[in-house]
């Protein structure tokens, strides 16, 4: 997996950035997502689950 961050657009001069975890195909798969799934983001003891709605 990856974060990536991308420049989405500026205000008032400063930039705002949009974050990305690029999750591989195999994971998907094995999770059962599709596109256009909404996930909910936990955080838990320093750590960040993404789980199904």
């Amino acid at each position: 997996m990856k974060l990536q961050k991308h420049k989405a657009r500026e205000y008032k001069g400063k930039p705002i950035y949009k974050w990305t975890i690029v999750i591989p195909p195999d994971d998907i798969k094995k999770l059962n997502w599709k596109h256009g799934d909404e996930l909910n983001g936990i955080i838990f003891n320093d750590k960040q689950y993404l789980i199904k709605k």
